[in-house]
């Protein structure tokens, strides 16, 4: 009669071919008005340099925009000039 084995590990038991879930990085860029009243989502890009080449060649000189990743933390900021003139 062959002899029981138990099976290695502890309580949590992983699968022997798993491989890691790779996350998509999504990079939100969202605009405001400067007295804060108006905000809403630009645009969404899958990288940083990306999200960071809209926001620097943005036009409009009386907005401002931020850098989110999908942590919901700012990564980037650039304050529009106010009155809309340099």
């Amino acid at each position: 009669m062959p002899r029981r084995t138990r099976p290695s590990g502890g309580f949590i038991r992983k699968k022997k071919n798993s491989h890691p879930v790779v996350e998509e990085l999504i990079f939100s860029v969202v605009a405001s008005n400067q007295d804060m009243e108006n905000a809403w989502i630009e645009g969404m890009y899958p990288t940083f340099e990306e999200a960071k080449d809209m926001v620097d060649n943005f036009r409009q000189k009386d907005i401002d925009l931020y850098i989110y990743s999908k942590d919901n933390r700012v990564l980037y900021t650039k304050k529009g000039v106010i009155g809309g003139e340099l």
